[in-house]
């Protein structure tokens, strides 16, 4: 088992790296993460703060950079957004992810995680995680047909909006919501929503996806 922390306590005053408009900042996500790998220093976390503004990136943290925390200015001000599709594209649902999480210990806080391509173009994720302990705090993930892939490891969700139409939350991770608002968009392919979908092979595996203290509901205006 593992215990989650207060926020307070896990980030330090300052971040490490800053991204957005303004002199000294990073003008990219990507050149941000870049430059951590290069400089973090062994077993501390590294914190990146994104400012307010749209990011039009596809990013991947990869398993060589534990402990990253992104900080953003809030979801619907922060926002990394992508349009990857596997109608548009071709190629599997695990690449067409806005953002994917390798990493182990990542925190994500105030975050919009977004992909564009719309309920025509199939399975389009906005966010993939596969690393284990992964935290995202007043976070909003967004998309159509599988908007987020909790493909693997231990997961937690506090305070979270999640948009989609149809197996939009789905994997095999061991994946909790709590204080979520979980909404459904309206498919031009069908009348109903589906919300989760386990990947999980046997039922003995200790897997799942667990919605506590959460509001289900239709997005407004569909």
């Amino acid at each position: 088992m593992w215990t989650l922390k207060p926020m307070a306590k896990g980030l330090p005053h300052a971040p490490n790296l800053v991204v957005g408009n303004g002199p000294g900042n990073i003008p990219t996500i990507a050149e941000a993460i870049a430059m951590a790998v290069q400089s973090r220093v062994q077993r501390r976390r590294f914190v990146i703060k994104i400012t307010a503004g749209v990011y039009n990136e596809n990013i991947i943290i990869d398993d060589d950079l534990p402990r990253l925390t992104l900080l953003g200015d809030g979801k619907g001000r922060t926002i990394i957004t992508g349009q990857r599709s596997v109608g548009a594209s071709g190629g599997s649902t695990f690449d067409t992810a806005t953002v994917g999480v390798d990493a182990v210990g990542f925190i994500a806080h105030g975050i919009t995680f977004r992909n564009t391509a719309g309920p025509d173009n199939g399975q389009a994720v906005a966010l993939r995680v596969s690393g284990d302990r992964a935290v995202f705090y007043d976070c909003s993930i967004e998309g159509y047909q599988d908007t987020l892939y909790v493909f693997e490891g231990r997961q937690f969700y506090k305070n979270c909006d999640i948009y989609g139409t149809v197996d939009f939350i789905f994997g095999n991770a061991k994946a909790i919501f709590q204080d979520c608002n979980i909404l459904g968009r309206m498919s031009t392919h069908s009348e109903a929503v589906v919300i989760t979908a386990s990947k999980r092979d046997t039922p003995t595996e200790d897997t799942g996806i667990v919605i506590h203290g959460s509001r289900i509901s239709i997005e407004p205006g569909t």
